[in-house]
């Protein structure tokens, strides 16, 4: 039987929604030599990408197991700048469906974001109740569920934060290996974002998976099938 010791501290960060309730089905899929801590963002609170690094930083500095971060979306710049933090204890950075520079143009940080998300959820709803399949509808209805947890001018204080960030110092400077996990019906963050990457490393292992945005509620088994072998090519032998 593993020990705590002996599994990988599996530091799961949120997409946008920025709480752990959408994991749900990615972590029962969960291999027994993982040791998952999913992180949640306050949502009631304007906090930065700084402010989220300091934040979950409280949570690993006693931390010396071996660490794996996954960035999920929003989460992906915060993966690769806590990976900075533990050089000798990080095993790899995964970007789900992510970006280091502005996914969409930096001037759509003006638009009325609040007044979207006070109406988000009937789009949902609409949404949900047009969706093709059950999967897919209960898909749409738990994201509206983990939205609902931040209020509105928090979600569109993220899309500000999004939409001026910028981690390729971060990227350039992670020494851990690196994942892209690209979803190849994503309509949210597109390929450009990962073009991006590979741009300024070369080096970043990718995995395209047919699947939308939302890859590990959509796809947990192909997920976790790209991550156990990107580990397996990367681990240096015991």
């Amino acid at each position: 039987m593993l020990t705590s010791h002996d599994k990988i501290r599996f530091v799961l960060l949120p997409g946008f929604h920025g709480t752990g309730g959408l994991f749900e089905p990615f972590l029962k899929e969960c291999p027994a030599e993982f040791d998952p801590l999913v992180v949640s963002f306050p949502g009631d609170r304007w906090l930065s990408y700084d402010d989220l690094e300091r934040l979950t930083l409280t949570r690993l500095r006693a931390n010396t197991s071996k660490l794996l971060f996954l960035g999920e979306s929003y989460s992906g710049p915060l993966a690769l700048r806590l990976a900075l933090h533990f050089p000798d204890h990080v095993v790899g950075v995964i970007l789900i469906a992510s970006f280091v520079l502005p996914p969409a143009a930096r001037w759509y940080r003006f638009l009325p974001w609040e007044s979207y998300f006070v109406f988000s959820k009937p789009i949902y709803a609409i949404r949900a109740l047009m969706a093709r399949s059950k999967e897919k509808a209960l898909i749409i209805k738990q994201i509206s569920g983990e939205l609902a947890r931040a209020t509105p001018s928090v979600l569109a204080w993220r899309v500000k934060e999004a939409l001026r960030c910028d981690a390729t110092g971060a990227l350039l400077a992670c020494h851990a290996p690196v994942l892209y996990l690209h979803g190849t019906k994503d309509t949210v963050v597109s390929r450009k974002s990962l073009d991006t990457i590979l741009g300024i490393r070369r080096n970043v292992f990718c995995r395209r998976i047919d699947a939308p945005h939302f890859l590990l509620q959509s796809a947990p088994k192909e997920a976790w099938s790209a991550i156990t072998d990107f580990l397996g090519k990367t681990r240096a032998p015991a």
